[in-house]
């Protein structure tokens, strides 16, 4: 998907990945296209995506603000209200329905579950 150049060749290179990856793709896209709209710096840690700053071993500084997006305040919100959360389901088969009953919590708040096999 990074190689290619037009749109048709994106949509040609996706065909290609497993439900799995679609689905983290999406998420992932989501997830930054969410950022970059908000104006905030998009990075990976511990790996790379095309187009992304990464970052090999994250600042104290760097964990300090990932939590503080994640704080919860007195009225229940936080400056980050979205998380993905990835299941392996091929190392733990059980993750598939653990995956399921996770999303039908009540209150589960704004996330996208990704389930891989």
């Amino acid at each position: 998907v990074a190689a290619a150049k037009t749109l048709r060749e994106k949509a040609e290179a996706l065909q290609f990945l497993t439900e799995a990856q679609k689905s983290a793709f999406g998420a992932a896209s989501s997830v930054i296209g969410l950022a970059k709209q908000a104006g905030a710096a998009v990075r990976t840690v511990g790996g790379s995506l095309p187009g992304l700053d990464a970052v090999e071993t994250p600042t104290e500084q760097d964990i300090q603000t990932a939590l503080e997006g994640m704080e919860l305040g007195d009225d229940g919100t936080s400056k980050l209200n979205y998380f993905i959360q990835v299941y392996r389901a091929s190392d733990y088969p059980i993750y598939e329905d653990y995956a399921i009953y996770r999303a039908n919590e009540p209150l589960s708040g704004p996330r996208q579950i990704v389930v891989t096999k």
